[in-house]
């Protein structure tokens, strides 16, 4: 897999160029607070944690590009070569394809490998998880609100909106929605390491992907080492 069609699923999901500076955020308790937000589907707009948009996107990031990594090597296993797809349709096929993923990890585990990574947890106001229903509706209110279907330009700017809610409100609109408490925790030299070796594992799958995508390398007698 080309590094420009990884990159691709990275245009989906640009940063919030303009976030305000943690020194300039309002105070955010560090308990639970519960208002009522009469438009909300549920009732509870809560700040578990001081909020973190950096962290969140790079938990983000890291989620897509191992879905878009580890979908590159199924298709190359199933004889579909991705190495000459159009960038953009390939990331938006990768934030397609996550979501029933992440919804799964949301209401099993609470995070997903990339949260789990940055000590990120998803739950609701007594703890408990979400549904499955709950955290496939978040995570489309997310591609949507937050992502903007993936359309870069378009994702650009949902992300700075959805960024200042996050600094103003201290949670975004699909958290309030689902009335999600998303707690930070501290990220100690463990996670760090593990951060490290997963950058080194996605790049290992970057090659795999490589070898199984690319027509030329069996002829050549090339293999996963080769790249």
């Amino acid at each position: 897999m080309k590094t420009e069609t990884i990159a691709a699923v990275g245009t989906a999901s640009y940063p919030a160029a303009f976030a305000v500076r943690f020194s300039e955020m309002p105070n955010v308790p560090t308990t639970p607070q519960y208002d009522l937000d009469q438009n909300s589907q549920y009732f509870a707009t809560v700040r578990a944690s001081r909020p973190r948009p950096w962290i969140r996107y790079w938990a983000r990031s890291v989620d897509l590009v191992m879905a878009g990594a580890a979908f590159a090597i199924v298709a190359g296993s199933l004889g579909v070569n991705v190495e000459h797809w159009n960038n953009f349709a390939f990331g938006w096929l990768v934030l397609l394809l996550w979501i029933p993923f992440e919804a799964a990890f949301v209401s099993s585990c609470g995070a997903t490998p990339g949260k789990w990574l940055f000590n990120i947890r998803l739950s609701k106001p007594d703890q408990s998880l979400l549904t499955l229903q709950q955290a496939l509706g978040r995570s489309v209110a997310v591609l949507i609100r937050g992502l903007g279907l993936g359309i870069p330009i378009v994702s650009f700017f949902t992300q700075i909106a959805a960024c200042g809610t996050l600094n103003k409100r201290g949670a975004t609109s699909w958290d309030e929605q689902y009335g999600v408490v998303v707690k930070h925790d501290p990220i100690g030299a463990g996670r760090i390491l593990g951060i490290i070796l997963t950058l080194f594992v996605l790049l290992l799958l970057i090659g795999l992907g490589n070898a199984m995508n690319d027509p030329t390398a069996s002829a050549a007698g090339l293999n996963v080492a080769s790249y």
